[in-house]
């Protein structure tokens, strides 16, 4: 295995869920702040390339209209983008970001 993706690094659905360090982003009930620095490690170390996943959000289209949740997931997008840029866009293993369609 060369290539890993990271499906998302933050999850909404009735709770927030960030797999990161978020100071500014989301206010996650449930929170996993070292999760993808542990991955950062572990993939650097047997240099596997890292695509990182920025939003999900289940709740599009169902609680919210379709046009206003993807302006929201935009925008949480970019944020996300921008912080992990700051935290981790020195790893040569970063390679380039994935975004999930939902």
């Amino acid at each position: 295995m060369n290539t890993h993706i990271v499906q998302y690094t933050a999850f909404k659905t009735y709770n927030n869920i960030t797999w990161f360090n978020s100071p500014k982003l989301l206010s996650p009930i449930t929170k996993s702040k070292h999760t993808l620095e542990r991955v950062w490690l572990q993939l650097s170390e047997r240099e596997i390339e890292v695509h990182i996943g920025l939003h999900f959000d289940d709740t599009i289209g169902i609680t919210k209209p379709m046009w206003r949740g993807y302006k929201h997931k935009a925008n949480h997008c970019i944020a996300i983008a921008e912080e992990i840029q700051a935290q981790f866009g020195t790893h040569t293993a970063f390679k380039g970001w994935y975004i999930a369609r939902a």
